[in-house]
């Protein structure tokens, strides 16, 4: 199925259009998420996580940003706490670690449709609201040494000695994405990504970026609603309306060929240690670089849009 939707992607737009008539119309009851998994639980070594790394030239001091799954990786046979402290030494003491801490917010149905327009309050407590990111995040982002984005959509995690910089301007912005975000602050250092124990296809956050940087440039009509935040930190309450993407063009999505395309441009590398699946952006800031340039074209990568909802630049 994934050669199919790697080489075929109309295919997966047509699958994904089906599926959400099919929960709109009520005949699926909830979302299906792809639960990763290792296929066995041999024995692997993690210490080939290193070698992966640096044969992408990553090396202590660097920033590095992890996807993964506790399930995906259970096959290196280490406790949550054992894959954090392993990470952080891979970065050293001069480096910075970060991980996807998005928070979780109960589902509505206006969601589920091209106007969609939210009309409740989203409440973000910074210290306390569980992120959907997988196990291992909410154990890191819950340690003493790690910071939490106050930025309550696509929200980062990070640990290392300056973990606080990259998160001062981020309410500064309407975007999680934007000049202002700790995301463009990992993009202007040239993170490394690693997602372990998962596939790029399901979790490439990445890929958004150029979304947010271009904006208003950005060759589609209507990208964007509203949602309105509380969030809530050490006692005080702020309000932030941020702009996010419309789930409505999730439908367009073509996760599968969008991952292909940036294998062959060898922007994305990934493989196997063992059963458990690893992948690898060597270098977030020429990704970007390279998603945005596409992007800009009307060459979406990651979705198929409709000419209809295309508008000139």
């Amino acid at each position: 199925m994934q050669w199919f939707f790697e080489h075929f992607p109309f295919l997966e737009v047509w699958v994904r259009i089906i599926y959400k008539k099919a929960l709109e119309l009520g005949i699926l009851r909830s979302r299906i998420v792809p639960n990763e998994k290792a296929e066995t639980v041999e024995k692997e070594n993690i210490d080939e996580v290193k070698k992966i790394l640096e044969a992408n030239g990553f090396k202590k001091g660097d920033v590095l940003i992890v996807h993964s799954s506790m399930k995906g990786i259970r096959g290196f046979g280490l406790s949550p706490e054992e894959v954090i402290c392993y990470l952080k030494k891979l970065t050293g003491d001069d480096g910075m670690l970060f991980m996807p801490a998005y928070p979780v917010y109960p589902d509505t149905d206006d969601a589920l449709h091209y106007d969609e327009k939210y009309s409740g309050i989203y409440k973000y407590d910074v210290e306390n609201t569980p992120a959907w990111t997988g196990l291992i995040t909410n154990i890191f982002w819950k340690d003493q040494d790690v910071f939490r984005s106050r930025y309550p959509n696509n929200t980062l995690a990070a640990w290392g000695k300056e973990r606080q910089e990259p998160f001062k301007g981020e309410l500064d912005t309407d975007l999680a994405y934007d000049r202002n975000s700790a995301w463009r602050y990992c993009t202007d250092r040239h993170a490394k990504v690693l997602f372990l124990g998962i596939h790029a296809h399901h979790s490439l956050s990445e890929i958004h970026i150029a979304e947010d940087y271009l904006d208003k440039k950005l060759p589609v009509t209507g990208w964007y609603t509203k949602k309105k935040y509380q969030i809530i930190l050490n006692g005080k309450t702020e309000e932030k309306i941020c702009r996010v993407r419309k789930k409505f063009w999730t439908r367009y999505m073509t996760e599968y060929y969008g991952c292909y395309r940036l294998r062959k441009e060898g922007m994305l590398k990934e493989g196997k240690i063992g059963n458990i699946n690893y992948s690898v952006i060597p270098d977030l800031y020429f990704f970007e670089k390279y998603v945005e340039e596409c992007a800009s074209k009307g060459d979406f990568l990651y979705f198929r849009i409709p000419r209809r909802y295309r508008k000139k630049i």
